[in-house]
């Protein structure tokens, strides 16, 4: 998925009866209970390394055909490769790649409802925290203005007295 195009979306499903063919095509030494797992850790690295000036790990995701180009789909845009490389000083190595294929309009409207249900459940996650909020700031203010209110009297009675024995000395 790609935040700037809310159509764009590739995708792959990756079963037991296709691993064993990627994992003899790419020489993986995992085996497909791991696969995902392992995948993931690999991402991991992409990410811990993403800040840096010359990152180690990369993830790259190319598109055979730009949006409009010959070969894109109604959709827009052609089946891409995804590839987590490492990069030393001799050379690009390629630990994993994966062809993914365009989103079908059921898949993208499918993808689409799925952030639509993870964004509704954090506005309500957030407006309940909001409500919250405001539930104690209201209640703060209640407790403020009843101590400012109480200060005040203390103060009235202060000044009373105070009056009382100027008086009384007077």
């Amino acid at each position: 998925a790609d935040a700037a195009d809310e159509l764009f979306l590739q995708t792959l499903q990756v079963g037991e009866e296709d691993f064993p063919v990627l994992k003899r095509d790419q020489s993986l030494l995992v085996d497909f209970p791991d696969f995902p797992t392992k995948f993931i850790e690999l991402l991991e690295l992409v990410r811990a390394e993403a800040a840096k000036a010359s990152p180690r790990f990369l993830a790259r995701l190319v598109c055979a055909a730009p949006p409009g180009a010959v070969g894109a789909t109604a959709e827009g845009t052609g089946p891409g490769t995804f590839s987590v490389v490492e990069t030393n000083l001799f050379k690009e190595l390629t630990h994993l790649s994966l062809r993914f294929h365009p989103g079908d309009n059921a898949s993208v409207k499918h993808f689409l409802g799925g952030r639509l249900k993870q964004m509704k459940a954090a506005f309500d996650e957030t407006d309940a925290e909001l409500r919250r909020t405001q539930a104690s700031l209201q209640a703060e203010r209640e407790m403020r203005n009843k101590a400012a209110d109480e200060l005040a009297e203390l103060r009235g009675l202060k000044a009373a007295e105070a009056r009382e024995v100027a008086a009384a000395h007077a």
